[in-house]
């Protein structure tokens, strides 16, 4: 299956499940494995799992900086402002933001 098909699956999976029909949290499922790109330490690289973000303009916002599940990211660094490599790549990012993006180590 194509690239470009699989993350617009993920995508319409990820827009259909993200709050829909839940109050306060009811069934929201914590993430309990991996970790967050901010507490990667510099020079280190991980494998983004997923994206942990329930607004639409922060998601679209993440994807089109190039950043989906699957993707390579090595961080740079971490202050004043965290710097992270996606690919070819350098993207500057504030904290908030780099909060929701999940990664596995690699």
């Amino acid at each position: 299956m194509p690239q470009e098909n699989l993350v617009w699956k993920w995508f319409r999976r990820r827009r259909r499940g993200a709050g829909a029909g839940r109050r306060h949290g009811q069934g929201k499922k914590v993430c309990t494995e991996g970790m967050t790109l901010s507490e990667l330490e510099p020079g280190k690289e991980a494998i983004v799992s997923h994206i942990d973000t329930g607004n639409k303009s922060t998601l679209n916002k993440i994807m089109a900086l190039g950043i989906l599940p699957g993707v390579r990211v090595t961080m740079i660094q971490k202050f004043p402002t965290f710097v992270f490599q996606v690919g070819n790549t350098r993207v500057t990012a504030d904290e908030q933001l780099v909060n929701t993006i999940m990664i596995q180590k690699t």
